[in-house]
């Protein structure tokens, strides 16, 4: 594909949708957990995986201490 090709694309693709601007909806770590999360199941169980784990330890450094067996108990509903 040339260079105006794309230029062409990009522009009737933005003509069209108009420009998305990305919001940082969580921070960095929440995200990378949902993303690990959302690997094996869908939508709905990652999401309420990780309102389980946020709600028994509200802190990553309490998740941290509580053990592999705690975490695992929380996030069951994701298939992990």
């Amino acid at each position: 594909m040339a260079v105006n090709d794309l230029k062409v694309f990009y522009e009737r693709t933005i003509a069209y949708y108009g420009i998305k601007i990305w919001a940082q909806s969580n921070l960095p770590f929440d995200e990378l957990i949902l993303t690990i999360l959302s690997q094996n199941t869908n939508s709905k169980n990652y999401s309420s995986a990780f309102k389980s784990l946020k709600d028994k330890f509200p802190t990553w450094e309490e998740a941290l201490a509580a053990g592999e067996e705690n975490i695992s108990e929380s996030i069951k509903i994701a298939g992990l």
